[in-house]
């Protein structure tokens, strides 16, 4: 697989209380590209490499280059505003799930670690590790007039940086796909962080199923490690709990999701969260 690619976009890092000194918010454009391989390597494992060369700096909506908030806070790593990568790849998956989309019983494990190299001017030098588990449960708690099994889903995962880490690169937590309840990137933003979740999935009537879940993440005290401390000069918390119910409806798609989430705390909210897919 080979891919060249260009694309801006926003960074939940940055996305409270302060913004561009023009008062804009903060975007990051990213230009690069790269090869990764991917194949079976026994049972129910499976492999993948790659690497990548990749340019990224901090945009207003003019396109001019930024490389600090209102508050003088750094954006980027580099003095300069461009910070560049090359970067080697290696992921390890085990899936047994009994489907990729709608699981009803199994597991998948995976692991992944990418290593930059400062190769060329303005180069950061790091290791950045991401382990996930999600494990499904068949289980039978109450009557339905459905076929559907009723299921308790289990995630955990977790990861972080050693070496050079550009602020907008910090793993975020909060939102749809982290902990529900808050806004993204409500909760905070770390060098590293643990996050689980529980869901139990029952089906109403086809093609419509519900959920009630529970989700907490946290930073692990490591907020003041990221370049201009920007979840603390936003106020983060650092940590948070979520709990919520979701519908999901059945689609050539995938399950389109929604959920209400009730974040826990001083910077929990109440959230919609819409997707394709389940959250795990």
């Amino acid at each position: 697989n080979i891919n060249l690619s260009s694309r801006q976009s926003g960074s939940f890092v940055f996305n409270e209380g302060f913004s561009l000194p023009n008062g804009e918010s903060v975007r990051i454009r990213r230009i690069g590209g790269g090869v990764t391989f991917s194949r079976p390597i026994g049972g129910n494992w499976r492999g993948s490499l790659g690497t990548e060369v990749q340019v990224a700096e901090a945009r207003d909506s003019e396109g001019n280059q930024q490389r600090f908030d209102v508050l003088g806070n750094p954006i980027v790593f580099s003095e300069t505003g461009q910070d560049v990568y090359t970067r080697a790849r290696l992921g390890i998956s085990r899936d047994t799930r009994d489907s990729g989309t709608i699981p009803t019983q199994g597991s998948i494990l995976r692991a992944s670690t990418e290593q930059s190299v400062g190769v060329f001017e303005n180069g950061l030098t790091g290791n950045r590790i991401q382990v996930s588990y999600s494990q499904f449960i068949p289980v039978d708690l109450f009557e339905t007039r459905s076929e559907t099994q009723q299921v308790l889903a289990l995630d955990l995962r977790g990861g972080t940086a050693l070496g050079d880490l550009a602020p907008y690169d910090a793993f975020s937590l909060g939102g749809g796909s982290s902990v529900r309840g808050f806004f993204e990137g409500g909760i905070g933003s770390g060098r590293s962080f643990a996050q689980a979740s529980a869901e139990l999935r029952f089906p109403i009537f086809d093609p419509v199923g519900a959920v009630v879940f529970a989700d907490y993440g946290s930073d692990l005290g490591t907020a003041a490690q990221i370049v201009g401390n920007p979840a603390g000069v936003r106020g983060k918390p650092g940590d948070g709990l979520g709990i919520g119910l979701g519908l999901r409806i059945q689609s050539p798609l995938g399950p389109l999701r929604i959920d209400y989430g009730l974040g826990q705390g001083t910077a929990g909210t109440s959230q919609l969260h819409f997707g394709i897919g389940e959250k795990f």
